[in-house]
Formats: structure tokens, sequence, C-alpha cells
């Protein structure tokens, strides 16, 4: 080191005129710089800069520009958030070039870096330090392999969030062009913003993770603080009003989208949230913290800034690019935004104003339409948002319906609304996350909003949602008890539900309860068997046979051939085939044993045989969770658990004969109290 010292020359002695190649002299000064700024020493860089660079700028030009930059941000990538003061050297210096250098000519060198960033990151995830170095022949198959690193995440923005400022100044020097240059500056920019990082929000699991640490990650910091400086940079070039709306349109539709815009009241609603969590609160004391909600907000602000009627806005079909536009453009100059991504941006602007109350007096969205109509506008925003497995998008499309629903009153949908739900049909969502959802509250949280819906809807509207759902066979059979169970609820308080409407609903959900009649599976459909058991037998209690107000004794036949005799030979075949289940894992086990007993005897040499006839003893699931997925390998159950699984089925069995028997003995009685 003191050798290297000794032969470095110091910035006194290259003011000296020992020095007159120009090109040995721009060598010595960038060797210097980089020396001291790899050192952190940001004294003598600044004066460095100061002293020696502008100088030489002013002299020569600004071709040593073109290697200062890169080692800038070579120092930038990667540096530990600790170091504000290189980071903070580093930015000014950036941005002091502006003042002295062509801007065009520095708008390029930027523009280099900004995509040497995107080319690190890529050549980083394809480099495997456990791996030999390629040899020539594979470097060069990998070569042509360069675009399989397409889905790339940006971890570090050190650069990005340097460069901002710079990119602000140098455009606001270009006054000619402007907008052609910043669709040029604005797509880099948006490159590295779709990279962005989402790994901690994409393994965040609702049910046992706490919201409040997540917002202290550093992967949420670092999103907060690049799409903080990024709307920063985007509000001074407001009056480039279709190129901004489209580029605020992008940042809702990616990263937002996914992002937790969790509407927390007040600073000190989040601390105490975070207290609870356990989460250290050193970040929360800091001036500047700030939540992805309220970016979000700022965000809806500049865009009824940029476009006055919300309404209106749905409508600017203007603003999407068609994928002809995109291929005629091969060189990416422009911001392009595509249908699905403007109908999710859509989406998440929908959310926002529904549930941001310092939005709601927004002239932005005037309150002149009846929240029916606003109803049918949001529905396929809804539907954009309900539909996604991603828990954060979800939770916005349950936050939105939830807000639209609060303002209709009962029965006041009418029935030829459906026509907008079968285009959109958030109900078959809904039922996903009652399903699928990894949360409790999720769940329960759709199956009120879907009861909610359904009570919103006159009683003709009411009786098609729920003869739709009932009659269908892939209807998962824990839903169509819900279905069935409101049916019950409404069965009294309208003629809709009676006569013919019943008859025609009770046929069907027989033929859905019971497809293969005594073969029928009993425990894949139980939670229908059972809504039906208990519906049959509340509406003949209640009316009794003399009177027959609904008509359910018009079809007591039907339900004895078709239902009640057809479930009783199915829970006879159902105890028969669990008996004979239950022998068989009997013998197994006395398998097992017998064989563990063998292999204790023979001694330690066996425990591979051993463990083979262990692994033999499970059984092997997978299953489907969600349409077009992989199935979903679940856990093998051993013989314990499976014989668990059978004792509760044939409780399941002995439960649905009860109420059997109870339905079968009420029809006895009021056929026998029927006057001759």
């Amino acid at each position: 080191m003191s050798d290297l010292l000794t032969t470095m020359p110091s910035s006194t002695d290259l003011n000296e005129s020992s020095l007159n190649n120009s090109e040995d002299k721009k060598d010595s000064i960038l060797q210097l710089f980089q020396y001291d700024l790899d050192r952190h020493r940001m004294r003598e860089v600044w004066d460095m800069f100061n002293r020696v660079v502008v100088t030489e700028i002013h002299n020569n030009g600004s071709y040593i520009v073109w290697d200062l930059v890169p080692i800038i941000c070579q120092r930038l990538r990667g540096l530990s958030e600790f170091r504000f003061k290189t980071f903070s050297m580093c930015r000014q210096i950036l941005l002091d070039l502006c003042e002295i250098c062509n801007p065009k000519e520095l708008l390029i060198i930027y523009l280099s870096e900004l995509e040497n960033d995107l080319n690190i990151t890529r050549y980083s995830k394809r480099k495997d330090p456990n791996q030999e170095q390629p040899s020539s022949s594979s470097t060069a198959v990998n070569d042509e392999n360069d675009d399989d690193v397409e889905d790339i995440e940006i971890t570090d923005s050190n650069c990005f969030k340097a460069l901002l400022k710079p990119f602000e100044v140098i455009l606001l020097k270009l006054p000619k062009k402007r907008n052609e240059t910043l669709k040029s500056v604005l797509s880099s920019l948006n490159e590295h913003i779709s990279r962005l990082s989402l790994s901690s929000i994409t393994k965040y699991n609702p049910e046992t993770d706490d919201r409040f640490k997540l917002m202290l990650d550093p992967v949420v910091n670092n999103l907060n603080s690049v799409l903080s400086m990024y709307v920063d940079f985007l509000e001074t070039f407001v009056k480039e009003r279709i190129t901004l709306l489209k580029t605020l349109l992008l940042m809702l539709e990616y990263p937002l989208k996914y992002m937790d815009l969790y509407r927390v009241n007040g600073k000190e609603s989040i601390i105490q949230g975070i207290k609870q969590a356990g989460t250290n609160l050193s970040a929360l004391f800091n001036e500047d913290f700030i939540t992805s909600r309220m970016i979000a907000v700022k965000i809806v602000r500049l865009i009824s800034s940029l476009h006055s009627n919300f309404y209106t806005l749905l409508s600017r079909t203007d603003l999407i690019t068609s994928p002809e536009d995109v291929e005629s453009n091969s060189d990416c100059s422009d911001v392009y935004l595509s249908q699905t991504n403007f109908q999710s941006a859509m989406s998440i602007l929908s959310y926002l104003l529904a549930t941001e109350s310092e939005l709601s007096p927004s002239n932005f969205m005037p309150r002149v339409y009846t929240h029916v109509y606003n109803l049918g506008i949001y529905l396929p925003y809804i539907q954009n948002l309900v539909e996604d497995q991603q828990f954060f998008v979800y939770e916005k499309g349950l936050h939105l319906l939830a807000a639209m629903l609060a303002h209709i009153k009962e029965e006041s949908l009418e029935a030829n609304f459906l026509d907008l739900l079968r285009q959109h049909p958030i109900e078959k969502s809904l039922t996903s996350i009652m399903v699928f959802a990894l949360d409790k509250h999720s769940r329960t949280t759709a199956l009120l909003l879907f009861k909610q819906l359904v009570n919103c809807f006159e009683p003709s509207g009411r009786y098609k949602i729920l003869y739709s759902i009932l009659s269908q066979s892939r209807q998962h059979a824990g839903f169509q008890g819900v279905a069935i169970q409101m049916y019950k609820d409404f069965v009294f308080e309208h003629q809709v539900y009676q006569g013919s409407n019943l008859h025609r609903m009770i046929r069907s959900v027989i033929a859905v309860a019971l497809p293969q009649d005594a073969n029928s599976d009993l425990l894949e459909r139980n939670d229908l068997i059972f809504g039906l058991l208990n519906f049959l037998r509340y509406i003949m209690i209640r009316d009794i046979r003399h009177q027959n107000h609904t008509r359910i004794w018009d079809v007591a036949i039907v339900i004895q051939e078709n239902f009640l005799k057809p479930l009783h030979e199915a829970l006879e075949l159902s105890r028969i085939s669990c008996k004979l289940e239950l022998c068989k894992l009997k013998d197994m086990k006395l398998k097992m044993n017998k064989n563990d007993h063998q292999q204790q005897l023979v001694g330690k040499g066996n425990k591979k045989k051993k463990g083979q006839n262990h692994h033999s003893s499970k059984i092997d699931q997978s299953v489907v969770i969600y349409p077009n997925e992989k199935p979903i390998q679940w856990p093998e159950m051993t013989i314990e658990q499976e014989h668990k699984q059978i004792m509760f089925a044939l409780q399941n069995f002995d439960l649905i004969e009860s109420i059997h028997t109870r339905l079968k003995e009420i029809i006895d009685e009021q056929q026998q109290q029927q006057p001759q």
C-alpha cells in the first residue's frame, strides 16, 4: 500500500505543467479520484472535483466525464445505506456536472449508466459462484440465451436515486423537443421501476406475519423510497400531461397494486400497531418516514391535476397503446400502457378513491350518480382485484366491494342488474377467497360480502343468483351449503321462492347432491346434503301439510323416492366401504408391527428396510387449489391419520342418518294426519 501511495500523484501535482500529455493527465486524475472515492475520503474527493476535474472540463471539454460518471456509479452500486455522506457527495457531483457540461451529452452518459444497472443485475443473476468458469464454447451458448433472464428483480436503487435530480435539471435545460426527450428518460426509469423487487411482499403470509413488520422491511422501505423520489421527479413535469398520466397509471399497476395500501389513521396508530408487533420503532421517528399508502394518495392527487374527472378518465382509450404500435416502435422510447395495465391501474385508482377519506371531497370524483350506477361502473375493477391470488391485491378488491355495497339498500337492485354480474362474475372470485384464502379474516369477509350482495337484490334477483349456484355440479359444496341456508331464510318472505320455483330448486339440488344416486360420494357433497336435509326439515315443520303455503308437499313423493331412499342406501354402502378400509388399515398396522419386531431381532443392519416399510404405509395425495395451476403435494398421511379421517367420516354418516330419520318421520306423520 505504501508503494502505491508513493507512485500515486497528488491533486497538487496534477496542476503542474509536468503532465503535458492530456491523456496521461486524464488517467491520473481519474485514478486519484477513484482511489479516494473507493476509500470514502469524501473531503479529498470534493476538493479533487472542484479544483482539478472542473478545471479539466473547462480547459478540455467534457471528455473526462465519459469515464468519471461510470466511476461514480460503480461506487454507488452496492453502497451501504449507512454511507450517507458518500451517497450525498456522489449525487452532488452528478448534479454539479449538469451546470458545466453539455446537457445533451450528459443525458446520454446518464442514460447509459441507468441501462448498466439493469445489465449488471442481469449478469449477477445469471452468474453462479458455485460453478466453475465456463469454457469458450459454453460462453457462446450463454450469449445466445441472454433473454432467458427476463424476470430479474432489482434490489439496489442507489444509481436510480442519485440520477433522478440530475435528469430533472437536464430536462429543464432542454425546452426544445422536451416531450420526446422526456419519453426516452421515462422509458428507462420505468424499466427500473418495473424490475423493483417485491420479494418480501410476495412471501407475506397474512395468517402468520404482521403487516406492521412488513412496513419496516428493507425491501419495502427501498420501494417506498424509490417511488417517493420518482413521484417528486414526475411532479416537476406535470405539464407533460399524457406521458406523465401514463407513467402515473403504470406505477399504480406496478408495483403499488401488489403493495400493502392498508389505511392506518395517523402516525400514532402506526406506532401503536408496531409496538404490538414488537418491532423496532426507530424508523418511525425519522421525519421522512413514509408509507406505501401515502405515496399512492399522492399519485392520485397528481392524476387528478392531469385529468379533472375520474369518470371520463375511465373512457380514455387514447391512453392505451395497441400491440401494433408497440411493434412499430422497436426503440422503446415511448411510455406504453396496455389494456391490461390500464384495467389494473383503474382498479387501484377506484380502490383509493372509494376508501381514502381525504380524496372524497375532491371534484375529481363528482357525486352526481346513484350508488347503483357506481356499483355497475366499478364491477370490472372489483373483479380485476378479487380474482387475483395475491393477498394484498384481492384484499383491495374486498375493501372496494364493501365500500360500494355499504351505500346500497336491501332489495334495491333489479333482476336485470344480473346481466352485469354475468359479465363480471365477482361471486365466483368471492367463492375462491372463501375456500382458498390463507387467512380467516379474508374468508369471513368474502362470505359476508356475498350475502350482502345477494340481499341487495329484489326477490327475483336473489332467486336467480341462488338457483344458479345450487344447480351447478362444479360449485364448491360448502358454498352451496351457504346458498341453501340463505334460501331457507328467504323461503317464507315472497312467493317467488315458493311453488314451481321451489320445486325446480329442490330437483336441481337433489341431482347435484346425489349425482349417482346410491353410489354417490357422500363426503364430497357433505355440506350440500346437510344443508338440503336441514332445509327440508325446517320447511316441512313450519309449513304443515294441510296448509302447504309453499307447495312443498306437492313434491313429497319426489323427495322420498329421489333423495331419502337413495341417500339411505348410499349411507349403508359408505359405512361398509369405511369398515373395509378400517380392516385394511388394521391388517397393515399388524404387518408393520410384525416387521418392526423382526428387524429389532436382526439388529441395526436392516434399518433401511424398516424405513422403506414405514414409508409405504403413507398415502400420497395431491390437490389443485387454483385452476390452471400445478397440483400442490400435500404431506403424506400416516395410518393413524387415515384412521382418524375414516372415523370422522363415520361420525358424519351418523349425523346425516339422524337428520334423515327425523325428516322421514315428519313426512310419515304428516301423511298419517292427512284427512281421508
